[in-house]
């Protein structure tokens, strides 16, 4: 099933207006099964929205004083060391 698919039975079942289908794509599916804009323009918009998202969640990360950043490689013995601190591994 995919994310249209999705949306319009959530839509049918819970209402457009209801809070569970208050999300940037929910909105998006409504507008084009309105016939507001065809499926190119959906596509445009879901890319576009993902990318506000990413952008608005990794400026909340980086203000969050519990985050720490690691690089890919170094995660491993990261998470390792913590948990050793917290006596979570033996």
């Amino acid at each position: 099933m995919g994310m249209v698919e999705e949306a319009k039975i959530l839509g049918e079942k819970y209402g457009w207006d209801s809070e569970a289908m208050t999300g940037n794509i929910y909105k998006l599916v409504h507008h084009f099964l309105d016939n507001e804009f065809d499926e190119a323009e959906l596509t445009r918009r879901f890319v576009t929205a993902d990318w506000q998202l990413a952008k608005r969640q990794k400026t909340w990360l980086k203000r969050n004083p519990f985050v720490h950043w690691v690089e890919l490689d170094e995660a491993y013995n990261y998470i390792a060391q913590q948990l050793e601190k917290k006596q979570l591994l033996p």
